[in-house]
């Protein structure tokens, strides 16, 4: 074909067949989903900027990937639809969006708790505060969405129509997830993951001050003090 073009120089030559059309859908298909990655990664920046917690943002991904195969599960065994096509890779983004908003107002509520005196202290009282205020809320806006994407599902082309049965299902599914397992990580942030985040920070932040110091023995030292303080605390 190249000697062919270069015998023609004004006509182009194009090829199409089964495999051209398959090959070229799965190398769109593997940019679509490295495009999903980085908008996962960038979901966690935002995460972890809001939350300054390593933590909360890792817990915040695991939640939203599980949600998938659970979704999965239902959407084949349960509702016995087999049709996947690329289309379904948008939900990603879609969940993730939705996803984060859902924990930006739940660690919000949770860190509002703690100002009030009659809560602060009390994590029993203080969830109960932080459901009250965010939970119908994220119901409402979750229900919403999902409602919206089950229009789909009555479409003639199944595509669409499996794409809409997919967002449907998984859209409550990522609710479940954050309402029951996102709270128990915010309890034990603060009981345990926040006091080893704090001590984690003063080591890298440390380690960033003695990194430009040229003394070698100043760096030992400041190094062992800091590791017996670690200790101690």
């Amino acid at each position: 074909m190249a000697e062919l073009q270069k015998d023609f120089p004004g006509y182009k030559i194009h090829c199409f067949g089964r495999a051209y059309v398959y090959r070229f859908f799965y190398v769109q298909l593997l940019y679509d989903v490295l495009w999903s990655i980085l908008a996962t990664f960038i979901v966690w920046l935002f995460v972890l900027f809001h939350t300054k917690s390593i933590f909360i943002s890792c817990s915040s991904m695991s939640m939203i990937l599980f949600s998938f195969p659970i979704t999965l599960v239902l959407y084949r065994d349960i509702l016995g639809i087999t049709n996947l096509s690329s289309l379904h890779l948008m939900v990603v983004f879609v969940v993730l969006g939705i996803s984060a908003d859902n924990i930006f107002v739940l660690w919000d509520a949770w860190r509002q708790s703690n100002t009030y005196p009659q809560l602060k202290g009390n994590l029993k009282k203080r969830m109960a505060y932080t459901f009250r205020r965010a939970s119908k809320s994220l119901l409402a806006t979750s229900s919403t969405t999902a409602f919206a994407f089950l229009s789909n599902g009555f479409s003639s082309l199944m595509p669409i129509s499996a794409f809409g049965y997919f967002a449907f299902v998984v859209i409550p599914v990522n609710y479940v997830l954050i309402v029951l397992y996102y709270p128990a990580y915010l309890v034990f942030y603060d009981m345990y993951a926040a006091k080893w985040e704090n001590k984690l920070k003063k080591f890298m932040f440390k380690c960033f001050s003695c990194f430009w110091c040229r003394d070698i023995d100043c760096k030992v030292l400041c190094l062992q003090m800091f590791l017996d303080r670690f200790d101690q605390e």
